[in-house]
């Protein structure tokens, strides 16, 4: 009989901790090669649970996405222990934060991870090595990882330079670490130089560039469903706008309002019926990326002709065998969120 496998944040954590307790030698400490082997079949089992229920509809994309980037909040939280109990590095000296995409608490199956390293100004040599036995541990289990070292002083240099940064930074979250470092980083942040009407202008500019390049027109026929025009990014640039919008405290990471509904909806310009409609387009077009990276086997965001009428027959968008028309009805379904 198949042993039941929750996907409860707490109890995915348990097991975790469980099947490392259980390899624990005399002295306490797990040995490399048994770590990577337990944290490779936990991850896989869970993943593959997350993929069942979501291929069978009792999951919705957003509750994948989120489960998935909650799976590895967990792991990184184990392995953060484990690299300082190797390592004897002190426990104020580092915060490890999600950036980007992963920040915002959502994970597509294949994306990468973005990972903050956040240290003091002169981290101890046991800090330095706490990192790198961290990023090597990932890589061994076959993680693609975008990553960065800095101070606070640093993470400020480099979002004064680079836009791209300074968006990445706004969705830091603290994973595991201490707690105090990554307050401070939230406030000098958001006392910046940086305004929020410069950040918008930013934005916007930034927006219509990406439109250039990946497609200008909602009715495109294979569209890019992460970066063309009405998808994920275009959302997600609205979601940083509100933010810097709303209040002061706007630019400030540490300071969170509710991670996985689109925070422009919150702001009163739009009705209940407009909220809800965004909030379904979010989800929708979080589920077909999902089916995508499923479908693909990578991180593939284009919603080409061949895997329409696949992806029309998981969602039941037509009750028929007829391939021209499930891609049809997929693609019109696509159009009319975007838009």
């Amino acid at each position: 009989m198949r042993e039941p496998i929750s996907l409860k944040e707490t109890d995915m954590r348990a097991a975790l901790a469980s099947a490392l307790d259980r390899a624990r030698r005399e002295d306490g400490s797990v040995s490399r090669e048994d770590a990577v082997s337990l944290f490779r079949r936990h991850i896989g089992r869970h993943h593959g649970e997350i993929r069942r229920l979501f291929e069978g509809r009792q999951l919705k994309g957003i509750a994948a996405a989120t489960t998935l980037a909650r799976l590895m909040d967990g792991a990184i939280s184990s392995l953060f222990s484990l690299a300082q109990a190797a390592t004897g590095a002190a426990d104020s000296e580092l915060c490890l934060c999600a950036t980007g995409g992963y920040g915002g608490g959502l994970l597509a199956p294949y994306s990468d991870i973005d990972l903050l390293f956040l240290t003091v100004a002169s981290p101890a040599p046991e800090t330095t090595a706490q990192v790198e036995y961290i990023l090597y541990f990932l890589w061994d289990l076959g993680v693609r990882v975008g990553h960065a070292t800095r101070s606070i002083d640093g993470c400020l240099e480099a979002a004064r330079e680079d836009l791209t940064i300074r968006t990445t930074l706004l969705d830091a979250r603290r994973i595991v670490g201490t707690e105090t470092l990554f307050t401070e980083f939230g406030h000098r942040f958001s006392d910046g130089e940086e305004s929020a009407l410069s950040f918008i202008h930013d934005k916007i500019d930034e927006r219509e560039k990406r439109h250039k390049r990946f497609g200008d027109n909602p009715y495109m026929v294979e569209p890019n469903i992460k970066e063309g025009r009405g998808g994920l990014r275009d959302l997600q640039t609205l979601n940083w706008m509100t933010r810097v919008f709303q209040d002061t405290s706007g630019l400030n990471p540490a300071v969170r309002s509710r991670l996985h509904d689109p925070a422009f909806t919150s702001l009163g310009l739009l009705t209940d019926q407009e909220a809800n409609r965004a909030r379904r387009a979010w989800n929708f077009l979080w589920t077909i990326r999902l089916h995508l990276h499923y479908i693909a086997g990578r991180a593939d965001e284009r919603l080409s002709f061949d895997v329409q009428p696949v992806i029309g027959g998981r969602m039941a968008m037509l009750d028929t065998v007829d391939n021209r028309a499930s891609s049809a009805s997929c693609a019109t379904t696509s159009s009319r969120h975007v838009r």
